[in-house]
């Protein structure tokens, strides 16, 4: 939720702002569908790097997480050199 409330005003302004010099006789002519576009394209926007955050942020606990099990060899080496994706373990 945070990302989102820090994302979603420049995603606002991504969206708004081009509307606003690129496309103003339409807003003048429909401002409220306009308002709606550029409203829920910020709402995508801002949701999707949100949940892109989240995501990365559990994997790295993951990785973390999982470099303190103890294990032997091979293994407990590329968990700890983050390379635990690329090896066929």
């Amino acid at each position: 939720m945070t990302v989102f409330k820090w994302a979603f005003p420049i995603y606002g302004a991504l969206h708004f702002l081009p509307m606003f010099l690129f496309k103003w006789k339409t807003f003048i002519s429909n401002p409220m569908s306009m308002l709606g576009k550029a409203g829920w394209g910020t709402t995508r926007s801002a949701a999707f790097l949100a949940a892109f955050v989240a995501s990365f942020q559990c994997k790295c606990l993951t990785q973390v997480t999982t470099a303190r099990i103890p294990m032997n060899g091979l293994k407990q080496n590329a968990i700890s050199l983050g390379v635990f994706e690329t090896l066929p373990l």
